[in-house]
């Protein structure tokens, strides 16, 4: 008969923890007061940086929208329609051209994150009325569809978890810095 090996001690349990600023590998028998259990960061799944993706088209687009609301809404209809829909780019002002880039970002990234399939003019004219500012449209109405906007962006940056980053500042655009200012100057 073989003699009978002794047994070895079970190893104990390992675990990283935070202790101060660093992060150490210590028996659990050895955790401190005031350590902390350690997680390592994860990365970002891909339904976050796909949420994160329209979160920032979102943000991107809103400053623009707010920026010109009160003239959208204070241009007549029929104007702001010929304006948005059948006129060329090329012949559009400025302010028009910018708030068109906008509202096709904020839009765009609200039906591909609800439906992800191609998205039909009526489901985009649809959406315009539902979160743009509109020619006619009172100040209860912008202000409603800003909330709409805000709770679109709201959602988008909660699904999107860590993986949002808010966008670089953008480049000053000296058009739109002018119809701010006398916008603000503007009587009420």
């Amino acid at each position: 008969e073989k003699p009978e090996k002794p047994e070895k001690p079970a190893k104990e349990p390992m675990s990283w923890v935070v202790r101060g600023d660093e992060v150490v590998r210590t028996a659990e028998s050895q955790i401190q007061p005031g350590d902390r259990p350690f997680t390592a960061p994860r990365e970002s799944t891909q339904s976050e940086n796909t949420a994160a993706t329209y979160a920032m088209r979102v943000e991107q687009a809103e400053p623009t929208l707010t920026t010109l609301e009160s003239r959208i809404a204070g241009m007549d209809p029929l104007s702001f329609n010929v304006l948005t829909t059948k006129t060329p780019n090329a012949f559009q002002p400025a302010d028009i051209q910018s708030y068109q880039q906008a509202a096709r970002n904020f839009v765009n990234a609200v039906l591909r994150r609800e439906s992800g399939a191609v998205i039909s003019p009526s489901e985009f004219a649809e959406a315009r009325a539902q979160y743009l500012p509109w020619a006619g449209d009172s100040p209860a109405v912008l202000a409603q569809k800003r909330r709409s906007r805000q709770i679109i962006f709201d959602s988008y940056k909660r699904a999107a978890g860590k993986a949002y980053q808010p966008p670089p500042l953008p480049a000053r655009n000296p058009k739109l810095d002018e119809l701010k200012r006398r916008q603000q100057a503007r009587p009420k």
